[in-house]
């Protein structure tokens, strides 16, 4: 797709060479962002023992990226390193397919894919909790297409995809289930409007 980011454009990016490539997002695809309320507390020691497995399993294959790896490569790993790694080139590979369907406008697949990458990431990165897992399978249960955590985990905020015209209904039921499930908690949610990228312009003096 040519032209410069703006709206109806999201970016899928290769943060390993830099590289990217503009992917259409239709209007009425929702997206809603929630806050437990809960801080990430845990990501500095918890993420960098992640990362530091993770990039040990890497040196044991002799990798310098995932990009590549498949599920066969990592039987002769040890169990916390082919499980950390596991999660990360499983991700990639959702990533990959979610972006073919997100341009095929296939929200159905696109969400059964956050769907299994919040559920992946739960078990076999361990980077979830429990306010995290309600807020994500409450969205589902009010008709999200699907939802998953973003960041780091432990703590922090969602995201949902909905359908558009659905979305400030689905956000505010998510909102008022979870503020009953978790009242001491300064959740909040937004709604997520599409708009035109950044933009560098030359002007004359």
């Amino acid at each position: 797709m040519a032209g410069r980011p703006g709206r109806g454009v999201a970016l899928a990016v290769d943060i390993g060479t830099h590289e990217y490539d503009r992917v259409a997002v239709p209007e009425d695809l929702g997206v809603v962002v929630y806050h437990t309320g809960v801080a990430d507390e845990l990501v500095n020691s918890e993420y960098n023992d992640r990362r530091a497995t993770v990039e040990a399993a890497r040196d044991a294959l002799g990798v310098d990226s995932v990009a590549g790896v498949e599920a066969g490569d990592l039987a002769e790993l040890p169990d916390k390193q082919r499980q950390r790694l596991g999660y990360v080139v499983r991700e990639d590979e959702r990533v990959r397919r979610a972006t073919a369907a997100l341009e095929a406008g296939d929200f159905g697949t696109v969400g059964a894919l956050l769907r299994a990458a919040r559920r992946d990431i739960a078990t076999a990165y361990e980077a979830s909790r429990a306010e995290l897992d309600f807020l994500v399978e409450t969205a589902v249960d009010a008709g999200a297409y699907g939802a998953r955590f973003t960041g780091a985990g432990w703590g922090g905020a969602a995201i949902a995809l909905v359908d558009g015209a659905a979305a400030d209904d689905i956000a505010r039921s998510v909102h008022d289930t979870n503020r009953e499930r978790y009242p001491d908690h300064d959740s909040r949610y937004h709604l997520v409007t599409q708009a035109d990228g950044v933009t560098v312009e030359r002007t004359e003096a």
